[in-house]
């Protein structure tokens, strides 16, 4: 474990500190935890793997979306909308990526919550299947597979909303567990 800090501590004598120069970096920002990100990354798990996601899970997936309780649950994503962070905001980047950014165009600013709405909604199910993997593996004493890439998927949720900058492109160190998760939901499942 220490030697594989090793680069990170040639890189920090390198920089003189934990990053290099940055007139980005925490500005006024600080460490804080911005709920807006963590929203903008659970909406990415499913937009990231919508065609995925709806065909390994056809029949789970369809029922748990045609739950009321989802619809309902999803209106938390309000208390938090998807905003380009402080530090994006001052550069004059108003969206956080290419999908934020094709949204907005398509049908403007005005109405782009609605979509993330949705697409909160839908990615509901995935978070779901994360804690009951995760849940799961510690009730039976056992880790897995899923529930290790649970585990993986689910701290970097905690983490990611920790930075300065909120940006689409970060979901993608997550996303090959991702679809390993969804792969081995639909071989536990059994569907097709």
């Amino acid at each position: 474990s220490l030697v594989s800090l090793l680069p990170l501590a040639a890189l920090a004598a390198f920089w003189g500190g934990l990053s290099p120069d940055n007139d980005l970096l925490y500005q006024q920002d600080g460490l804080a935890f911005h709920p807006s990100a963590l929203s903008l990354y659970i909406i990415l798990l499913f937009v990231f793997t919508a065609p995925v996601t709806l065909w390994f899970w056809r029949r789970s997936y369809g029922l748990a979306i045609r739950r009321p309780a989802t619809w309902l649950l999803a209106c938390v994503y309000f208390l938090s909308p998807v905003s380009a962070s402080a530090a994006g905001l001052r550069s004059g980047i108003p969206t956080v990526g290419f999908f934020h950014r094709l949204v907005r165009q398509l049908i403007g600013e005005g109405l782009e919550g609605l979509v993330f709405y949705l697409c909160f909604a839908l990615s509901l199910p995935i978070m779901a299947q994360l804690f009951i993997s995760v849940l799961r593996s510690c009730r039976e004493h056992k880790l897995e597979l899923r529930a290790f890439l649970s585990i993986a998927i689910l701290s970097f949720l905690l983490i990611m909303p920790f930075s300065y900058l909120t940006w689409e492109k970060y979901l993608m160190p997550a996303l090959p567990l991702l679809a390993l998760f969804l792969v081995q939901q639909r071989d536990a499942s059994g569907s097709a």
